[in-house]
This record gives structure tokens, C-alpha cells and sequence, in this order.
């Protein structure tokens, strides 16, 4: 039996990931393009999260994912973007619209929206969230109740 140097198998160092939640409830203005306020981090490996926004601190590709908890949102049309900005260029959105189908009521509803980007190092992206109609997105000050989330990992 021979024995073998755990830092031969625990894996890569270079893991780059963040999660983050929504930590206070956010109204937003019908008809207007907003930028989502995430108050709270469950982790950020490498320190690249900070203001709402993710920075890559390398090129490669990396995948984002959020969920935005609507209150009220029955009918009303939504759309969550990833607002993804060039280092030193420009500004490029991927975006997933909700249009009512809901209900007419007034019932709570998610927007959820996941995509790859590939970045270069200092290209950041954060999320932005327009409503026809105002609303609040949920938050809570204790991360596990929250269900608002932004997050991140380099996938390559």
C-alpha cells in the first residue's frame, strides 16, 4: 500500500465562482431598465464580486445564472438581462422575457435566465431587470430565505 500526498489529488486552486443574493426587497419603476441590487454573498472564490457585479479576472468562458423573485408579477411582462460589458468596449445583453401567461392575478412569479459569455480579463456583468409595470423583487437579510440569486463560475 503506498500512500499519496493529498495535494497530489484535492484538484485545481484556480476555481473562480461567485453566488450571491438579493439581502432587502427592491421596488422597481414600471417601464424602466434597473439594475439589480444584490446585498449579500454566500461565497466569491477569488474575490471578483463587489457593487453587483461580477469581474473576470482572466479571459475564458464562464456561465452565469439568476433567479428574481417578482412579487405581485401575475400577468405583468418582464424581462432579466445579463448586461455584459467588454473591458475598455462595449455592452452586449442577453436577456429572457416572461410575458404575463401567468394569471391575471397577482400572484409572486420567478424569472430565471442562465447563459456563457466568453470574457476577457476586467469584462464584468452584472444584472439588470425591466418591468412594464412596478413591482418588487424580493430579498431577505438572512442569505437561505432569499430568493433572489446571481451567480458565476469559469467553466473554461
Amino acid at each position: 500500500l503506498k500512500r499519496i500526498d493529498y495535494s497530489l489529488i484535492k484538484g485545481g486552486t484556480d476555481f473562480v465562482g461567485f453566488a450571491a443574493y438579493a439581502s432587502a426587497n427592491q421596488v422597481i419603476s414600471g417601464n424602466s431598465d434597473t439594475q439589480v441590487t444584490f446585498g449579500g454573498e454566500y461565497y466569491d472564490v477569488g474575490g471578483n464580486f463587489a457593487s453587483n457585479t461580477f469581474t473576470a479576472p482572466s479571459d475564458g468562458k464562464y456561465l452565469f445564472y439568476s433567479k428574481l423573485y417578482v412579487q405581485g408579477l401575475g400577468d405583468t411582462t418582464v424581462q432579466s438581462v445579463f448586461s455584459f460589458t467588454v473591458a475598455g468596449g462595449s455592452t452586449f445583453g442577453n436577456s429572457i422575457t416572461r410575458a404575463g401567461g401567468m394569471d391575471t392575478s397577482s400572484r409572486d412569479g420567478t424569472v430565471t435566465n442562465i447563459d456563457t459569455f466568453e470574457m476577457t480579463a476586467n469584462s464584468t456583468v452584472h444584472v439588470r431587470v425591466y418591468l412594464f409595470s412596478g413591482k418588487t423583487i424580493e430579498g431577505d437579510s438572512t442569505a437561505l430565505n432569499s430568493k433572489t440569486r446571481f451567480g458565476g463560475y469559469k467553466i473554461g
